[in-house]
């Protein structure tokens, strides 16, 4: 975030800094006033961009993201591997069966639970998965999400 205020400040500096180049080069001189705007503002984007590079940024949402990566590698594997024992809820517990989930996160959901349902052959619940999918526009955005939830459809059938 502190890097868009310091981007926002860069370009208003460049801003003020051609017109005052213009406004001296036109009247071979400039106001007290508008100078002091300029080197103001000057002042304040090296100030910010300081306190972007010093200060650490929120890496919060990105430590979150890779435990979320790791659990659902994790969860994978083991169905993969054939080891079923809790793998609903810890699905669950990743991505709570609610619409409130953003279209990455469902889309994910939808994996592995389609991956579940076919590795242990519960073709009514995948089939019932798949339909549901479908009408799902934000998963359906897609290209990849859309062509294996058809594919796998046609094959039930």
């Amino acid at each position: 975030m502190m890097w868009t205020y310091c981007f926002l400040a860069f370009i208003v500096f460049l801003i003020l800094l051609i017109i005052y180049l213009f406004t001296h080069k036109k009247t071979k001189g400039t106001k007290k006033p508008f100078r002091f705007v300029v080197w103001g503002v000057g002042i304040l984007t090296i100030a910010l961009f300081a306190a972007a590079c010093i200060l650490p940024a929120d890496n919060q949402n990105e430590s979150l993201s890779k435990q979320e990566s790791t659990e659902y590698y994790r969860i994978s594997t083991a169905i993969n591997n054939g080891k079923f024992d809790h793998i609903l809820s810890d699905i669950d517990k990743l991505f709570p069966p609610d619409k409130d989930l953003n279209s990455i996160r469902q889309t994910n959901r939808f994996m592995l639970l389609r991956l579940y349902y076919e590795k242990t052959g519960d073709t009514k619940k995948e089939k019932q998965l798949l339909t549901e999918t479908s009408k799902n526009s934000e998963i359906m955005n897609d290209d990849v999400t859309k062509g294996i939830v058809e594919e796998r459809l046609k094959e039930l059938k």
